[in-house]
């Protein structure tokens, strides 16, 4: 039922306090940037790794989602290792602090994106 509903139905959904995991990972799965933000700020629910790495997925290049994601302070190390180089700066000093993941990890994690990025788009030209 949730992919047929429009975003502002899911964004309701996605604040609620009594998730199941198939209600979380359909909207990890077909909401849209309003209601993947309220999903992954919900702190009353446990996302599971699936729906995390979904997220990651679907909106990687969009840092608003990444920001709000890198919020929760109860994602595997593995969905952390994905997210660090996705974050802003700030975000990734909360991160660091949070999982005590060592900041030169986190920056190298961001430096090989940009590399990565980079290359992308050379190969292009």
């Amino acid at each position: 039922m949730i992919p047929d509903l429009r975003d502002y139905a899911r964004s309701i959904i996605a604040r609620r306090s009594d998730l199941g995991e198939v209600t979380i990972n359909s909207l990890a799965e077909s909401g849209q940037q309003t209601s993947v933000t309220y999903l992954v700020r919900n702190d009353k629910i446990t996302i599971e790794q699936e729906a995390l790495n979904r997220v990651l997925d679907r909106f990687s290049d969009d840092t608003r989602i990444m920001d709000q994601m890198s919020a929760r302070i109860d994602m595997p190390i593995s969905v952390v290792e994905r997210l660090a180089d996705k974050v802003s700066e700030q975000c990734r000093k909360v991160l660091v602090m949070h999982y005590a993941i060592e900041e030169t990890v986190a920056d190298s994690l961001a430096n090989s994106s940009h590399f990565e990025v980079m290359w992308k788009q050379v190969e292009k030209a």
